[in-house]
Parts: C-alpha cells; structure tokens; sequence
C-alpha cells in the first residue's frame, strides 16, 4: 500500500523518515533503489499516475529502504511483467547476499521460486513437501515442477 499523497520518491523514503535518518542519507538510498528498480524516471509521481507494476516496484524499494535483515513478501511479483518481476528477484538476491536478510516468500510462480534456497511446497493448508536448492538452478526447478504435479496429481509413480 502505497500513501496516494506521496510521490513515489517519498512513499519509498517513509521508513526512514519514521526512524528520523537524516535528510540526505534517505534520499540517496531512495534514489539507489529508484535505479536499481528502474523507476528513476517516475520518481516525482504520485501513485494514482503510475502503472500497478510500478507500484510493486516502488513498494519492494520501500521494503528494502532500511535494510532489514527479514523480508516477509506475499506474491511479490504477482502482477508484474518479466523485466519488473526478475528486478524484484534480482533485489531480493542482493538483499539476501549483501545484507544477510532471510526472505519469507509466498508464491504460486515455479519460476520465482526456483530461486529460493528452499521451497516448502503446500496442498489444503498443510505442508506437502520440502525441496531445498542444492546450488543447481535448473535441477531445482525439475524438482519442484515435479511436486507440483504431485501435488495437481499428475504424479507417474503408478507407471
């Protein structure tokens, strides 16, 4: 949720204002988030002028702001186009390598997930099953592609 009487600039420096950092601290890292982000160029809009893509992009650099060290994200990238989705995938991978920060995602995308550490995979509310990434990308995503055929039940195990 973004504050619709804030430009987007603003709306990202918010949790820095509430934790009184100073003026120009707050702006820069505004800024770096604004480019990291590509939302440099709508930095002086409101939100009312702006797509919903951007509005994800603005509120996951408000998230970043402070660096915190645990991120709760429900479906960051739901309703984002590729480029936006993998600049969101792309801060959350430097928040987690640069500043330690443990990410709690929940997705429904296979793809954003494929770059979790692990991924606890849930069917009517309870856990299905567990797959952690060994390192291998790609064997991770054949993995979890193929518990979530288990999980629609398609699984081959009866072949």
């Amino acid at each position: 949720m973004l504050f619709d009487g804030l430009t987007v600039l603003e709306n990202i420096c918010v949790p820095q204002v509430i934790k009184g950092s100073q003026a120009l601290q707050m702006e820069n890292r505004a800024r770096q988030l604004c480019t990291i982000f590509g939302i440099e160029r709508i930095m002086e809009k409101y939100p009312a002028e702006i797509s919903g893509g951007e509005k994800q992009r603005t509120a996951v650099a408000r998230a970043l702001m402070n660096h915190p060290s645990v991120i709760l994200a429900d479906e960051p990238t739901g309703n984002l186009d590729s480029k936006s989705c993998q600049a969101v995938i792309d801060a959350f991978q430097t928040a987690r390598e640069q500043l330690q920060a443990t990410i709690f995602m929940v997705t429904h995308d296979s793809y954003v997930a494929s770059f979790c550490d692990r991924v606890i995979v849930l069917k009517d509310g309870c856990i299905f099953r567990e797959v952690r990434n060994e390192g291998n990308r790609r064997e991770f995503m054949d993995a979890l592609l193929g518990v979530i055929r288990e999980v629609g039940g398609e699984s081959h195990d009866s072949e």
